[in-house]
């Protein structure tokens, strides 16, 4: 029975019923590695530094497998993994744990006040545990919630007796020792506030007594059988009775092991250790990436379905970890709240592979920005540890408050692709705080233009440059903890994008991602297709600007012919010297967006590809692309909108029952699985 399901599927997939039934279990594996990544991420936890316990029915069937794709140590299987949350909590410890918010500051901190709010939970926490009838002596444990001032998120730090009992100053740089190795940075001098103490009173059971395993050479098998792997193809594999393996045994995969309550399934490169006491320690000990990356390949070259999932859910699983990077880390509410910025990878060929979905301005405008930068710039410019700072409306920005910093991705010294940030910077001065001049006529008006520039060369700080940048914003202690955010989620793609080099192959990553982005353009295509050819035009306008009476008009004509679409703003205004223009790559992220919303594209990677049937014409000079040295910061916030309005009034005409024809005022807003938009009535 089993068999003629999976072979339904695989028959619809063009695969064997084998190759099939390993796809349904690597699609699994997939899923559960990015649900680690993510869970131990937003918990401002690394999983590198855990072991997989794999328990349950099931848990022991992935184990092995999952670890390996994640990059965790090791997996332990224990005794009787079928009944290991029953047994967990026969023999679980008793525990209370308290908190409470409060709020001191590293510059007016007083440990005692601390020693204080301690004492008071310790007494609450100590209580409840009598109550709990555990009458031994508990062990406590103690921790604040701190931060950097202006940052929205907390971490955990431990403090020991021995913190309390010392200087302000000692446990402030234990905060800035501990940030640093979770998120590679620290800001010292930057005040740390510690926002809640929790009490942990922890009453220990006694331990189970569980017997030692007899030692003992490793048994014959009791039975083989072919198992169908990816590293090797069909196997035939040794199974073993768990209750005969002996203490000290050790056992080279291929191997299947059955017990009462659950299987454990090793690969081929697995090699397992039997403790003393039962449990079964399993480690990777090959390296099959070459022979992997070939198997994932079809004859053609193209990897197969199953291998083209995996990455693209490794490449957006990267971006989702940058952006909750830096989330947890950023000084701005900017960041926290609206999440006004957005994260990407690119190929080496300057290719848009992926990008978190926050706001929709800012992920269709990397897709000009960064290519813009590395044309600017040349490939050899960029060297590892190098991270590349611009903000510059007339080279490829979108308005100046947001700025994006730009590293390259190398494995040794191959440069295999870009990561990139994009986020509104608070501050950057000019002539009004917070650097939305609306009555600046000139960009001189309206705060510091970097053009493309290394911030950080060989990973050391370009001390010049920030320098600079910090002299010239108002808020400088915000804008050294947003970018040193920013850096971090850098340093995550650095690290991720190899991983998948070592796993898959750069042959078969590069593979992978043109055949993603081939799809997700064969996809926009037939779609556009769909529609009726023509010329669909409409306009919206500003009414006035800050500096006369008088509306500014933009004035769209959509062309669609057979599976093309062409955005032409020729008809547009001409710029004015108000900060109502726009510049080229805010015109065409506002027009990316429109026409995505009016297809309603779903559950299509947002990719290179989903971009290349749609052209974009917007002359220089115009309201739509400014030129040197006209303003532009408003153009930005209050011009997109009206872009996409102008969007959707042309593609209501073609697509009547799909595209928005209330055009009255746009609502962006970002989503975590899509991107839309609303009307407000």
């Amino acid at each position: 029975a089993a068999a003629e399901a999976v072979g339904k599927i695989a028959g619809a997939l063009g695969l064997g019923t084998e190759e099939a039934a390993l796809a349904i279990v690597e699609t699994v594996n997939d899923n559960m590695a990015t649900a680690v990544r993510r869970v131990t991420i937003e918990r401002g936890l690394d999983y590198r530094d855990y072991d997989l316990i794999a328990f349950g029915g099931a848990g022991p069937v992935h184990g092995a497998e999952l670890a390996r794709a994640v990059g965790m140590r090791r997996t332990l299987v224990p005794i009787h993994p079928g009944l290991c949350s029953a047994f967990g909590t026969v023999v679980a410890d008793v525990r209370v744990e308290k908190s409470r918010t409060v709020y001191f500051r590293s510059d007016k901190m007083a440990l005692k006040d601390i020693a204080g709010a301690f004492a008071a939970l310790e007494a609450h926490a100590l209580e409840e545990l009598r109550e709990e009838g555990y009458d031994g002596e508990p062990a406590l444990g103690r921790s604040v919630s701190a931060r950097y001032r202006l940052q929205s998120h907390d971490i955990d730090l431990p403090v020991p007796p021995s913190a309390l009992a010392g200087e302000v100053a000692d446990l402030i740089e234990r905060f800035h020792a501990e940030h640093e190795r979770r998120f590679d940075f620290k800001t010292p001098g930057h005040p740390v506030e510690i926002v809640g103490v929790t009490v942990l009173a922890l009453g220990k059971s006694d331990p189970p007594r569980l017997p030692d395993l007899a030692a003992g050479e490793m048994p014959e098998p009791a039975a083989r059988r072919p198992v169908w792997f990816r590293e090797s193809g069909e196997v035939e594999t040794p199974i073993y009775r768990r209750e005969a393996l002996p203490a000290g045994a050790e056992l080279a995969g291929p191997a299947i092991i059955l017990e009462e309550d659950s299987t454990v399934i090793m690969g081929p490169n697995d090699r397992m250790v039997v403790h003393a006491k039962g449990v079964l320690e399993i480690t990777d000990a090959g390296d099959g990436a070459g022979a992997r990356a070939e198997r994932m390949a079809a004859s053609d070259g193209t990897p197969d379905l199953v291998t083209l999932n995996v990455i693209r859910n490794r490449l957006d699983a990267i971006c989702d970890e940058m952006d909750l990077e830096a989330l947890r880390t950023a000084h701005s509410p900017l960041f926290s709240e609206s999440k006004d910025f957005s994260c990407m990878l690119f190929d080496r060929d300057l290719q848009l592979i992926s990008q978190a979905q926050n706001n929709p301005a800012i992920i269709c405008a990397g897709l000009n920005t960064v290519p813009f930068v590395v044309q600017e710039l040349g490939e050899d410019y960029f060297e590892p540890g190098d991270v590349i700072v611009h903000n510059d409306p007339y080279r490829g920005a979108c308005h100046m408050p947001e700025h994006m910093l730009l590293q390259g991705v190398f494995v040794g010294d191959e440069l295999i692709g870009y990561a990139a940030i994009i986020a509104h910077i608070a501050e950057i001065g000019g002539m009004v705080p917070g650097s939305f001049a609306v009555t600046a006529s000139e960009v001189y008006q309206e705060g510091l233009r970097l053009p493309p520039v290394k911030l950080m060369q060989r990973g050391e700080h370009v001390e010049e440059l920030w320098k600079v940048i910090l002299a010239n914003h108002r808020t400088p202690d915000a804008t050294f903890g947003d970018f040193h955010a920013m850096l971090a989620s850098l340093k995550i793609a650095v690290r991720r994008l190899p991983e998948i080099v070592e796993s898959y192959g750069l042959d078969t990553l590069r593979a992978s991602t043109a055949a993603l982005s081939a799809a997700s353009e064969r996809w926009m295509r037939e779609q556009i297709k769909a529609i009726p050819d023509g010329v669909y035009s409409f306009e919206d306008r500003y009414e006035d600007d800050p500096r006369r009476n008088e509306p500014h008009v933009f004035r769209v004509d959509v062309n669609i012919e057979g599976d093309e679409i062409v955005v032409d703003y020729s008809r547009s205004d001409d710029q004015v010297d108000a900060a109502i223009n726009l510049t080229y790559v805010a015109t065409a992220a506002a027009t990316y967006t429109g026409i995505l919303q009016s297809i309603n594209v779903r559950d299509v990677p947002l990719n290179q590809g989903i971009f290349r049937p749609i052209t974009m014409i917007a002359p220089p000079g115009s309201l739509l692309n400014v030129e040197h040295p006209g303003s532009s910061v408003g153009g930005n916030s209050d011009g997109q909108p009206r872009v996409i309005n102008a969007i959707w009034g042309a593609m209501s005409q073609a697509l009547p029952e799909r595209a928005s024809t209330d055009v009255r005022q746009c609502l962006l807003v970002p989503d975590k699985e899509r991107v839309f938009a609303g009307r407000r009535q």
